[in-house]
């Protein structure tokens, strides 16, 4: 399994899987996602830093900390792999229940090919 930390558009933190294509937490704090990355992913203390570091400085995720995205690199990536595997709706809603029910996504379903059914939806 492929896990990342993500620096959300607020700051905090949240842990994204690529197996499941979902998040396994979010809204955490540094050492929220210290703790999850060493008891639940065990991670040894050194990976766990790393993976947090990583995130914190939104790092593009191939070329380690010292590359950083532009703030909301893996976040939305994340979405991204979110829609394409669950659907525009369900990336609407885990968006919304995270707590950015505003976040722009026009730009990531752009990228990533994706058709807003709502939008699609004929109207009555």
């Amino acid at each position: 399994m492929t896990f990342y930390v993500v620096r959300q558009p607020d700051g905090m933190l949240a842990g994204y899987s690529t197996t499941i294509q979902d998040f396994h937490f979010w809204r955490a704090s540094k050492d929220g996602a210290m703790d999850f990355c060493e008891r639940k992913m065990a991670m040894t203390r050194d990976e766990a830093e790393a993976s947090v570091k990583g995130g914190m400085l939104d790092a593009y995720i191939w070329s380690g900390a010292d590359n950083k995205g532009p703030g909301t690199f893996r976040w939305d990536a994340s979405l991204g792999q979110l829609g394409a595997k669950h659907g525009v709706d369900y990336l609407r809603r885990r968006v919304a229940e995270i707590g950015f029910p505003d976040y722009p996504l026009d730009e990531i379903l752009a990228k990533w090919n994706l058709e807003d059914e709502a939008a699609a939806a004929p109207r009555r």
